[in-house]
């Protein structure tokens, strides 16, 4: 089953952590940016953050790799914010 990823946001919507539910448990646990790893984010259904804004959460951590995707439709979209506010 599919892993999913749920940003946990500070009041500002800036993602200050990730935690990790796979899909054959109901259990969620931090993820630690710490250990090495590999994540491939267009496998991985994500909650509470654009891809984008967790994607760059990893890439924070010292020892996470992000694989990267062909292209990103998400990014070229922008901010879920800004496309509901008025110009």
């Amino acid at each position: 089953m599919q892993e999913c990823l749920i940003a946990e946001t500070d009041e500002f919507g800036n993602v200050e952590w990730v935690w990790v539910s796979r899909g054959d448990t109901r259990r969620t646990k931090p993820l630690d940016r710490a250990r090495g790893m590999t994540i491939n984010l267009e496998d991985c259904e994500i909650a509470g953050a654009s891809r984008a804004a967790v994607r760059e959460w990893l890439r924070a951590g010292s020892y996470c790799t992000v694989a990267q995707p062909v292209v990103d439709p998400e990014s070229m979209l922008g901010n879920d914010a800004d496309a509901t506010s008025d110009p």
